[in-house]
């Protein structure tokens, strides 16, 4: 058999589209919380996002499957379009790689880290700006790329931040 696995919502909505009468199965995955669908930048976006909430109600049970990362994305699916998302959670991986200590935290230092696409949504810049305003000791280290990548750097160093925020 041949199956054809889609990700995030205009690519499944396409998949459906486009792939549906031919003879394979598809399985659809979503990972996007579905608040994401309510936040709104511009006109452009929200015309868009709408379309997207539309067609998401046409096409998503036509699928073989719909999968998701969490249970709470599953069932926000589940309850706004009457699917039938199931979960499945990403395995867990104790050691990646090794990562050196370059210096020993203190006993009141806080280290934090953010795996993400770095984009407008994630709000990572009030993450930035509130770690500058704060005294407490934070080390935050940023993981992910992404259309604002080069901002949130850019915003770290104007916050002269460099010492405790660090993007791998």
């Amino acid at each position: 058999k041949n199956i054809f696995i889609s990700n995030i919502h205009f690519s499944n909505i396409l998949s459906i589209l486009f792939l549906r009468s031919l003879n394979i199965k598809i399985a659809l995955v979503e990972r996007t919380p579905f608040e994401e669908l309510f936040i709104y930048y511009n006109f452009l976006d929200f015309i868009k996002k709408n379309i997207i909430k539309i067609l998401i109600k046409f096409t998503f049970n036509k699928a073989d499957i719909c999968i998701s990362n969490s249970k709470y994305i599953s069932n926000k699916y589940n309850k706004f379009y009457n699917l039938k998302f199931i979960t499945i959670h990403p395995p867990s991986f104790e050691k990646l790689h090794k990562i050196k200590k370059k210096k020993k935290l203190t006993n009141d230092t806080k280290c934090f880290g953010i795996v993400s696409r770095l984009s407008r949504e994630k709000k990572i810049d009030e993450i930035i700006k509130i770690i500058s305003e704060t005294n407490i000791k934070i080390i935050l280290k940023i993981v992910g790329d992404g259309p604002e990548e080069k901002k949130l750097k850019l915003l770290t160093k104007k916050l002269k931040l460099e010492k405790k925020i660090k993007f791998l």
